[in-house]
């Protein structure tokens, strides 16, 4: 079992793109993610709430962020994900979007910095609607949504302590 982990993403108009990332669940988590999300929840970041695939050296690269790092191959060299924009999901998470949130992924690369991380949401819904609001923002002014979108997040890691769980 390697410590790098290779997943399928929908990318840009669907294309499926490979993701590299540091392992932090437990081996074959992906098969556990139906039964986890109907028994323990997800929480305002779309994710499983307790979730016992991830490892205790999982916990500690995800805190830090070290497990997106290898993504910088996808931003920096293959091009196939940008800096700023809606974390990579495969097609099975992006099932649980509502439609209008799904036809709005498929039109940009996914991104390294998500918007899901500019506010705290409670719950799957007030992600969704800052999902919404990023993409409104988006169409209006595409940099400078990116460019608030990138401080937002800064922000809310270094000052606010805001952790990937």
């Amino acid at each position: 079992m390697s410590i790098l982990y290779i997943r399928n993403a929908v990318g840009k108009k669907g294309k499926i793109i490979k993701v590299p990332k540091l392992r932090t669940m437990c081996y074959n988590a992906e098969s556990k993610f139906h039964q986890l999300t109907s028994t323990n929840g997800r929480d305002g970041l779309g994710k499983i709430v307790n979730d016992p695939r991830i490892t205790p050296l999982g916990k500690f690269l995800r805190k830090y962020w070290i497990d997106e790092l290898p993504q910088l191959w996808n931003v920096c060299i293959t091009h196939d994900m940008s800096f700023v924009g809606i974390r990579p999901m495969n097609e099975t998470h992006l099932k649980y979007y509502p439609e209008d949130i799904q036809k709005e992924i498929l039109k940009y690369k996914p991104g390294l910095i998500p918007p899901g991380y500019r506010r705290k949401a409670d719950t799957f819904e007030e992600h969704v609607n800052l999902m919404r609001e990023y993409f409104s923002d988006l169409k209006e002014h595409p940099i400078k949504a990116k460019v608030d979108c990138f401080f937002d997040v800064l922000y809310q890691i270094t000052i606010k302590r805001m952790r990937s769980k």
